[in-house]
């Protein structure tokens, strides 16, 4: 959570930098943390473009039913453990880091995905009682489309890279992937609401653990 802060920093660099530095303070090899944190994002990324193509339908901007083969392809690569051992091992050259990358099984790499595509369909379901609290006559028919235009919206916001968190982006992905049912004042409500809550929240957990993280440190001393 404290390095989740830095996502507010233009650039995606600075969570991994933060998460390697924590891990070197704490005698983690720096190298493998980095593998890690690329590994998850990776895997939140996939997840975000499952749940975003396979629900997303019906808003003002249809996703092409291509995509769901596209990203098919895309999860067949990610779920073969010898690929995804491979790319890593040639991304980190690509950074002139030499690092023993252990091989994942593909239970862990499914899991992985599994558990990161959860926590986004819980966002987007948090997103739906948002909408609902404002729009008492919508129902639960709208809870899967407003499920997969939130991961859509995060996977876009997270691939503009120098956007800080997707600000903008997201927004502005949302008016157009938001249920019809849901008027243009609820979308844009929801969708600017949504961003001020989220940062609220994460700036609660952020604060939470740096307390946890200075009383560790003390008793460390």
């Amino acid at each position: 959570m404290i390095a989740n802060a830095s996502r507010y920093i233009p650039g995606k660099v600075w969570f991994i930098g933060i998460m390697a530095w924590m891990a070197h303070e704490y005698k983690v090899s720096k190298e493998r943390f980095v593998v890690a944190s690329i590994l998850t994002q990776l895997f939140n990324l996939v997840g975000a473009a499952i749940i975003g193509v396979a629900l997303t339908r019906g808003g003002q901007f249809e996703i092409p039913i291509w995509m769901l083969a596209f990203v098919g392809i895309g999860l067949i690569f990610v779920l073969q453990p010898k690929f995804l051992h491979k790319a890593t091992i040639w991304a980190l050259r690509l950074k002139h880091t030499s690092v023993d990358v252990p091989k994942m099984p593909l239970k862990t790499v499914v899991y992985s995905i599994a558990i990161q595509g959860l926590a986004l369909a819980l966002m987007g379901a948090s997103m739906f009682l948002m909408a609902k609290a404002f729009a008492p006559e919508l129902t639960i028919k709208v809870l899967p489309q407003t499920m997969g235009s939130f991961s859509m919206s995060y996977l876009l916001g997270y691939l503009s890279f120098f956007v800080p968190a997707g600000l903008g982006v997201r927004e502005g992905s949302l008016m157009l992937l938001l249920p019809a049912e849901m008027t243009e004042a609820v979308r844009a409500t929801v969708s600017i609401g949504f961003r001020i809550w989220s940062i609220f929240v994460e700036l609660i957990h952020t604060l939470i653990a740096l307390i946890f993280y200075a009383k560790i440190f003390r008793e460390s001393r």
